[in-house]
C-alpha cells in the first residue's frame, strides 16, 4: 500500500481561524471587586455558571471567583498560590484570523513599558472541542498564556498570569481549568452525524471504510489505496480537499503499531515534500462509530505550497487486526479552510470503518 501523500492538486495543510471584541482589561486592575465567593475547600474544586453567557468554570481548590462591576463579561480566579485566571467571552469577529487575535490584546499589554515584552511560543490547539489558539507571553518579572477560543457565537479569551519563578509550578492548574471548562449550550457545532447536504456515498469493502460526501464534488484515486475528494474545476470548492489513504508501514508488529509507525512516516513525508512545515497539533484523538472505539492521533499541519498558505488536519487510527492504518484528512488553503470546515466535518461525522471482523 503507498504510503505517500500526492501533492497532486493541492499542497497539504492544518487548521482553524477565529475572532473577538473587547478582549481584555489590564491585568493589573483594582478595579474588579467579588460578586461570587464559594468556600473554598482545598480538596475540592467549585464550579461556576455564568448567570447570562452560560457557560461553566471549574474553580482550583485555592482560588475565588471575581466579576466585573460595570457590566463586562470579565470574571478572574484568584489564587492564593499567587497567579491569576482571567476569562472574558463576546459575540465572535469571525472575520480576524485565530491566529491574528493576539494583535487585540498586543495593542495593550505588549511593547516597551508594557507588562509583557517577549512573545514566545504559539500553536493551534482546541478546548472543549472547540478551535483555539495559545500564544505565551513574558515581562521583566511575569509570564502569561493566552488561550483565544471560538464558538458558535461567543469567543473567549483565557489568560493565565503570573510571577516568573512561579509559572512552571501552577501551569498545570489552568490547564486544568481549560480541560474542564464548559462552554454555553449550542457553542459546540451538533454531532448527529447526518449529512447536511445533498450527498453521494463511498464504499469499496477492499478499502475498508464507506464515507459520503457531497453529490457535487468529484472523487479520484491518485495512489493505490488513497481517494481524494474534492469540488469540481472551476468550483470554489476546487482546492478543498478531503482525502483518505490507507497506510501499512512495513515492519509493524500489530495495529498499535502500525498507527506509531505511520505517524512518523507522515510527518517525515510531509517534511520532505513541504520543507518549513510546522505541526501545530499532534494529540490523542478518539474514533468512535456505535460500538467500534479506536485510540488514535490528530495531526495539524500549517505550510506555503506554490505561494500559498495551506492548512491541514488529519485523524490517524489503527485498522483492528491488521498492520494497517487509516487517514483521514482535510486540506484547504488558509483563507478557504474555515468556509469548507463545516463541510468536511460533515464528511468526518460519516466516515465509517467497515469489515474489521473479519481480520
Amino acid at each position: 500500500m503507498d504510503k505517500r501523500l500526492s501533492l497532486k492538486r493541492f499542497g497539504l495543510a492544518t487548521l482553524i481561524l477565529i475572532g473577538l471584541p473587547n478582549v481584555a482589561e489590564s491585568q493589573t486592575s483594582n478595579t474588579i471587586s467579588p460578586k461570587f465567593e464559594p468556600q473554598i475547600q482545598d480538596q475540592q474544586p467549585q464550579l461556576f455558571s455564568h448567570p447570562t453567557l452560560g457557560y461553566t468554570l471549574a474553580v482550583p481548590p485555592g482560588g475565588k471567583i471575581f466579576e466585573r462591576e460595570d457590566g463586562s463579561s470579565q470574571i478572574s480566579i484568584r489564587s492564593r498560590k499567587g497567579y491569576k485566571i482571567t476569562v472574558q467571552a463576546g459575540a465572535s469577529r469571525h472575520q480576524i484570523p485565530l491566529n491574528k487575535l493576539s494583535a487585540v490584546i498586543e495593542e495593550k499589554y505588549f511593547g516597551q513599558g508594557k507588562p509583557w515584552r517577549y512573545r514566545l511560543d504559539d500553536r493551534v490547539t482546541q478546548v472543549a472541542g472547540l478551535s483555539a489558539y495559545e500564544v505565551n507571553y513574558e515581562g521583566p518579572n511575569n509570564r502569561s498564556q493566552v488561550v483565544f477560543v471560538r464558538g458558535r457565537t461567543l469567543d473567549y479569551v483565557f489568560i493565565y498570569l503570573s510571577g516568573t519563578r512561579e509559572y512552571a509550578r501552577f501551569i498545570h492548574e489552568f490547564e486544568w481549568v481549560l480541560k474542564n471548562f464548559q462552554p454555553a449550550k449550542g457553542e459546540i457545532a451538533e454531532s448527529s452525524g447526518q449529512f447536511q447536504t445533498k450527498a453521494q456515498k463511498f464504499s469499496r469493502p477492499e478499502f475498508g471504510y464507506s464515507m459520503l460526501y457531497p453529490a457535487d464534488w468529484e472523487q479520484s484515486e491518485p495512489a493505490k489505496m488513497t481517494m481524494m475528494f474534492g469540488g469540481r474545476v472551476g468550483t470554489p470548492a476546487y482546492t478543498s480537499i478531503v482525502s483518505v489513504q490507507n497506510i501499512e508501514p512495513p515492519g509493524a508488529a500489530n495495529s498499535e503499531d502500525a498507527l506509531k509507525r505511520a505517524v512518523i512516516d507522515l510527518k517525515t513525508s510531509l517534511g520532505r515534500s513541504v520543507p518549513g512545515v510546522k505541526f501545530t497539533v499532534d494529540q490523542p484523538w478518539t474514533y468512535t462509530r456505535a460500538d467500534l472505539k479506536l485510540q488514535g492521533r490528530e495531526l495539524n499541519a500549517t505550510y506555503t505550497y506554490a505561494g500559498q498558505v495551506f492548512r491541514k488536519v488529519m485523524f490517524v487510527v489503527p485498522r483492528p487486526f491488521q498492520t494497517v492504518a487509516h487517514v483521514w484528512s482535510y486540506t484547504a488553503p488558509e483563507k478557504d479552510f474555515q468556509t469548507f470546515q463545516p463541510l468536511a466535518e460533515q464528511i468526518l461525522k460519516s466516515w465509517v470503518i467497515t469489515g474489521v471482523n473479519r481480520g
